[in-house]
């Protein structure tokens, strides 16, 4: 039976800014120098966020709710790294603002994706389906989706993100579809191309 990871959903800007450097940095974290935890933590932030008098409230935030670790080591040294919730939160915002890069010129071919899920398995199909519509891709057919641009890290995405349907979800080039030109000018009405 399909679970989907439910993490809390990040409103703040600034816990967004910090969970997604630290995805970016991996497992290992990021390791600074300064005088105290907050400080540390707010080595980490924008600039724009840094004269914030609330940097050090988020500091204590995050650290107490479980988005990250932080731990002194010697020389006024700090390790800050992502808990597992922390990550569950950072993989969710890196999925969801992900964007498909759009070539200079199109090249011509059609990226059909196309999923076969069990009707027992609704939840898992809904959540394929949004992620998929969510990118901007055109529904030709029952779980049978197109874009006109390379498909392969989204779809590599989709794998991580739902395991469970990674070998029911499949991607096909394809040089031309019967109704293309529908296609052509719903992707130039959408801003796609």
């Amino acid at each position: 039976m399909h679970k989907t990871r439910s993490p809390k959903r990040i409103t703040s800007p600034l816990l967004k800014v910090l969970l997604k450097s630290l995805a970016v940095a991996g497992y290992a974290g990021i390791i600074v120098v300064a005088p105290n935890a907050v400080q540390a933590i707010d080595m980490l932030l924008p600039k724009s966020y840094k004269k914030s008098k609330s940097a050090s409230r988020f500091a204590y935030y995050a650290q107490r709710n479980g988005y990250i670790s932080v731990e002194k080591m010697r020389n006024n040294r700090y390790a800050i790294t992502l808990t597992n919730k922390g990550s569950a939160v950072a993989e969710d915002i890196l999925f969801t603002e992900y964007q498909i890069p759009k070539q200079r010129q199109w090249d011509g071919k059609w990226r059909v994706l196309l999923f076969d899920i069990a009707e027992n398995q609704r939840r898992l199909r809904d959540d394929l389906r949004a992620a998929i519509t969510n990118m901007g891709f055109l529904l030709i057919q029952n779980s049978v989706y197109v874009y006109p641009y390379p498909i392969d890290d989204f779809v590599g995405k989709l794998h991580v993100r739902y395991p469970q349907a990674a070998k029911r979800v499949i991607s096909i080039t394809a040089e031309t579809i019967d109704g293309q030109d529908q296609l052509l000018s719903a992707f130039k009405k959408s801003g796609v191309l």
